[in-house]
């Protein structure tokens, strides 16, 4: 439940825990830091479910990692200690940035957002109204095309849809922030004005 605090419009977050409580004997929960607190890399999470369960996992993580360092855990202490601030002002924050991703692709040639997500800070904008142009001597047939036109010619890092199962899209991250994710959206609709 990594995402639960970042929702928008209205979407409300409810655990599977509240929602199937017959089933709370085979429900594990993790979550962590690094999203609703904007901690990324710091690597301190937890998780929630039945005792053997959870004994098992810290049996199995403590063979392949090494524990989280006492910076990273007294963050996270008082982090978790604002009563939930934090994470409200930056689902406020995503929410606009969300904004301006909305705006920007209804100005990108043959690119959609079809979908306008509820919760995270990831957009999947779709590209197949790209697909059989060209731009730099490469032609677009996939997301994985786009977004190698973009990294290569653009400097904007996208992840290909074809990580996902869906080769006509690409996942963008609005994490960022909106002076550099503009500058970003603005090279994306170069890349995709310049496909003829």
């Amino acid at each position: 439940e990594i995402y639960e605090y970042i929702t928008y419009d209205g979407t409300k977050h409810v655990s599977i825990a509240a929602l199937a409580p017959e089933l709370r004997d085979n429900i594990v929960i993790s979550s962590g830091y690094s999203k609703t607190y904007s901690m990324t890399g710091w690597r301190v999470g937890y998780g929630v479910g039945p005792k053997n369960i959870i004994d098992a996992v810290t049996t199995h993580q403590s063979q392949f990692t090494t524990n989280v360092c006492s910076i990273a855990q007294y963050a996270a202490a008082a982090a978790y200690s604002d009563n939930g601030v934090f994470p409200t002002m930056m689902r406020d924050e995503f929410a606009k940035r969300l904004d301006i991703v909305a705006e920007a692709v209804k100005q990108m040639p043959g690119i959609t957002l079809p979908i306008r997500p509820k919760g995270a800070f990831y957009t999947f904008l779709r590209v197949e109204g790209l697909f059989g142009k060209s731009s730099s001597g490469a032609t677009i047939r996939s997301g994985q095309d786009f977004a190698n036109l973009l990294m290569e010619k653009y400097d904007v890092v996208v992840v290909q849809g074809e990580a996902f199962g869906d080769p006509g899209a690409i996942r963008l991250s609005f994490a960022l922030s909106p002076e550099q994710l503009k500058k970003g959206l603005a090279r994306i609709a170069e890349a995709a004005s310049s496909c003829h």
